[in-house]
């Protein structure tokens, strides 16, 4: 499996959990990803909130200030995936830790 298969999927994961903790918007989800040592454009995670949201994850909606931008929420699906995703991931973890990877 290639690095960036690997890290796109981290990157959704990532996406979703922090739609858990409340409402994101594409440039603060790439400003935390760049913060975090991931480089991705501002198109790729439009791409990817797009593909959350059709999937079922996320719900969006348009909400104007001093501009208009596109806010995304957790659905009730979003949520039960990100805590399986969570559990699966913690179960890896202790798999890794128990094998001494």
């Amino acid at each position: 499996m290639e690095p960036k298969e690997i890290y796109r999927s981290l990157i959704r994961l990532h996406i979703l959990l922090d739609a858990a903790k409340g409402p994101i918007d594409s440039g603060g989800v790439a400003r935390k990803l760049d913060a975090i040592g991931f480089t991705a454009t501002l198109a790729s995670v439009r791409q990817i909130l797009r593909t959350l949201e059709s999937r079922g994850y996320l719900l969006s909606n348009e909400v104007r200030k001093s501009q208009v931008r596109r806010m995304y929420s957790i659905t009730k699906l979003g949520r039960l995936r990100a805590r399986d995703a969570k559990k699966k991931i913690g179960d890896l973890t202790n798999l890794f830790e128990s094998q001494g990877a």
